[in-house]
């Protein structure tokens, strides 16, 4: 799946293998080259490629939420197509000599190619387009729009991200749960289907616990992984919801030489410039690396914030942002990478977002957010269906809610970590993020 394609439009050209096997997913792994009947292709080592020129991950399922990039080959040029929402990225560039396609900009170093980072074009206080590019010369493919290029070199894209951020009309307060359940049931049956063993990142929280429920019901032998630092733990709140379900758990601790280490990793892998996702990245590349050892492959809870109105509820993270309404949370993470799997895969694993599915996310686009908070509680349909279809007891259900970091503590660490006294200290975060990318892009 990590790949790069080559068009030449004048004489030979082709990448520095050894370079790119530095730079393509999984990092230093095998190089694969396929000659397509127009251009090049080159494949790392965890991706291959059908006789029809389809680039495909090894192992992995075509999931609809998953991340993925299907290439398509046939003699009047090559079509890229990824998920629906753009969770693999593409990116292209136009040279004098060349055009060449990537899901990781970096990936173009080993073309010799001088990449313009300049993430500053933007104004830090305007909101970003889901394809924003922080490069002068690399632009980036509309998330779930589909690219081809054509023999002669000529781009067009077709297709968008099938989100309905304003629907018409919202949903009935008693059809909300059973609209619900089925998305979530559909996003897990897809995810799951029949292959066999899973593992959970589990807080104890309803967003990380119905993901783990409801993957439970595919794998009854899924093993679940909690993360804590020396500041704080949810470890408490996780095995219960492990021990109720009997799955074999995990307790994951976090030093600050592992949360850096992390947080350059995810940087280096995800090519974020956001010291927010970064930090979130870097917590999930903790676990991921353990899970590894156990599993192939991971199903989560993330994103379920962004979905029934919370975030919108959080000031900090507004102020942080920059955003002011559900479109521009949404696209935020594509052009963040956040939800991008470099950083897993890089560890050997799949990473699965439950509740990152269309189906999941118009669902939830269509339950009016005061019907999701009543003033103490968020996630009242969610937490409501999970106890009446028997996926959790009620106590496991409405735990008191907490962020993704207020239980852990992995902020203050981090910024520990990078010499910072404020534990939040995003833009710091966001500075060093911009700092380690830019030595990758032009070492």
């Amino acid at each position: 799946m990590p790949f790069l394609y080559v068009l030449p439009k004048q004489g030979d050209v082709a990448p520095n293998t050894a370079r790119l096997a530095e730079l393509l997913c999984p990092y230093r792994g095998a190089i694969e080259r396929h000659s397509l009947s127009t251009g090049q292709l080159y494949l790392s080592a965890i991706a291959e490629a059908t006789p029809t020129g389809a680039a495909i991950p090894r192992g992995t399922r075509k999931n609809p939420q998953t991340a993925w990039l299907a290439i398509h080959a046939d003699a009047d040029g090559v079509r890229f197509e990824t998920d629906p929402l753009g969770t693999f990225p593409l990116w292209w560039i136009e040279t004098d000599g060349f055009v060449a396609v990537t899901g990781e900009v970096k990936a173009l170093r080993a073309l010799g190619v001088a990449i313009a980072f300049e993430p500053e074009r933007w104004p830090s206080d305007r909101k970003r387009p889901p394809d924003y590019s922080p490069y002068a010369n690399v632009l980036r493919v509309r998330p779930g729009a589909t690219l081809t290029i054509h023999r002669d070199g000529r781009r067009t894209e077709t297709g968008a991200a099938p989100l309905d951020y304003r629907p018409t009309a919202m949903l009935a307060a008693e059809a909300q749960a059973e609209a619900l359940e089925a998305a979530l049931r559909a996003s897990a049956k897809d995810i799951g289907g029949d292959v066999q063993p899973w593992g959970a990142f589990l807080s104890g929280g309803i967003d990380s616990s119905t993901a783990t429920a409801l993957l439970h019901r595919h794998d009854p032998g899924i093993r679940t992984y909690t993360l804590g630092t020396a500041h704080g733990d949810e470890y408490a709140d996780a095995a219960a919801l492990a021990t109720h379900l009997g799955t074999r758990h995990a307790q994951v601790f976090a030093t600050t030489e592992q949360a850096l280490a992390h947080f350059e990793r995810a940087v280096f892998c995800n090519e974020t410039i956001d010291g927010l996702s970064a930090e979130t990245l870097a917590q999930l590349s903790v676990l991921a690396e353990v899970a590894a050892r156990d599993v192939p492959r991971i199903v989560t809870g993330y994103g379920a914030d962004l979905l029934f109105g919370s975030m919108l509820r959080h000031k900090l993270y507004m102020q942080v942002t920059g955003v002011d309404d559900l479109q521009s949370l949404i696209e935020r993470t594509m052009w963040s990478g956040e939800f991008a799997p470099f950083y897993a895969w890089a560890h050997g694993v799949e990473i699965h977002h439950l509740f990152w599915d269309p189906r999941v996310m118009n669902t939830a686009f269509q339950i009016p957010p005061e019907d999701s908070f009543d003033g103490t509680t968020e996630k009242l349909v969610l937490r409501g269906l999970t106890v009446a279809s028997g996926l959790m007891q009620q106590a496991h259900a409405f735990r008191k809610k907490q962020a993704l970091t207020d239980g852990t503590q992995f902020n203050r660490v981090l910024s520990a970590a990078l010499g910072l006294t404020d534990r939040y200290a995003y833009d710091a975060k966001s500075d060093r993020a911009v700092a380690i990318l830019r030595d990758v892009l032009t070492a």
